[in-house]
Protein backbone atom coordinates (compact mmCIF):
# COMPACT_ATOMS: atom_id res chain seq x y z
CA UNK A 1 0.00 0.00 0.00
CA UNK A 2 1.36 3.36 -0.93
CA UNK A 3 -0.28 6.43 0.35
CA UNK A 4 1.40 10.17 -1.06
CA UNK A 5 0.23 13.42 0.15
CA UNK A 6 1.08 16.08 -2.36
CA UNK A 7 0.93 19.57 -1.74
CA UNK A 8 0.17 22.00 -4.69
CA UNK A 9 -0.44 25.53 -5.38
CA UNK A 10 -3.26 25.09 -7.67
CA UNK A 11 -2.24 23.82 -10.94
CA UNK A 12 -2.90 20.52 -12.81
CA UNK A 13 -2.62 18.86 -9.49
CA UNK A 14 -5.53 16.38 -10.22
CA UNK A 15 -3.12 14.91 -13.02
CA UNK A 16 -0.65 14.90 -11.29
CA UNK A 17 -1.55 12.98 -8.50
CA UNK A 18 -3.30 10.53 -11.05
CA UNK A 19 0.28 10.24 -12.64
CA UNK A 20 2.06 8.86 -9.76
CA UNK A 21 -0.90 7.14 -8.42
CA UNK A 22 -0.87 4.87 -11.48
CA UNK A 23 3.24 5.07 -11.27
CA UNK A 24 3.17 3.42 -8.17
CA UNK A 25 1.11 0.51 -8.92
CA UNK A 26 3.09 -0.04 -12.49
CA UNK A 27 6.28 -0.40 -9.81
CA UNK A 28 4.51 -2.91 -7.83
CA UNK A 29 2.06 -1.68 -5.11
CA UNK A 30 -1.11 -3.12 -4.78
CA UNK A 31 -3.06 -0.01 -3.58
CA UNK A 32 -2.05 3.27 -4.27
CA UNK A 33 -3.78 6.37 -2.98
CA UNK A 34 -3.08 10.04 -3.01
CA UNK A 35 -4.32 13.03 -0.91
CA UNK A 36 -4.26 16.74 -2.53
CA UNK A 37 -3.41 19.49 -0.05
CA UNK A 38 -3.76 22.85 -1.30
CA UNK A 39 -0.45 24.95 0.36
CA UNK A 40 -2.37 27.95 1.42
CA UNK A 41 -4.73 25.66 3.64
CA UNK A 42 -1.38 24.47 5.06
CA UNK A 43 -0.81 27.98 6.20
CA UNK A 44 -4.14 29.18 6.90
CA UNK A 45 -6.02 26.19 8.49
CA UNK A 46 -2.95 24.19 9.97
CA UNK A 47 -4.85 21.89 12.32
CA UNK A 48 -7.54 21.04 9.80
CA UNK A 49 -5.02 20.03 7.23
CA UNK A 50 -3.41 17.75 10.36
CA UNK A 51 -6.45 16.40 11.30
CA UNK A 52 -6.95 15.15 7.96
CA UNK A 53 -3.60 13.79 7.26
CA UNK A 54 -4.05 12.03 10.36
CA UNK A 55 -7.22 10.25 8.97
CA UNK A 56 -5.64 9.79 5.54
CA UNK A 57 -2.80 8.00 7.26
CA UNK A 58 -4.59 5.99 8.98
CA UNK A 59 -7.44 4.64 6.72
CA UNK A 60 -7.36 1.06 5.02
Amino acid sequence: MVKMVICYGGFDEKRYAEFYRRLALKCGALTAETMLVKRRDIKENEEVVKKKLIDFTKSN
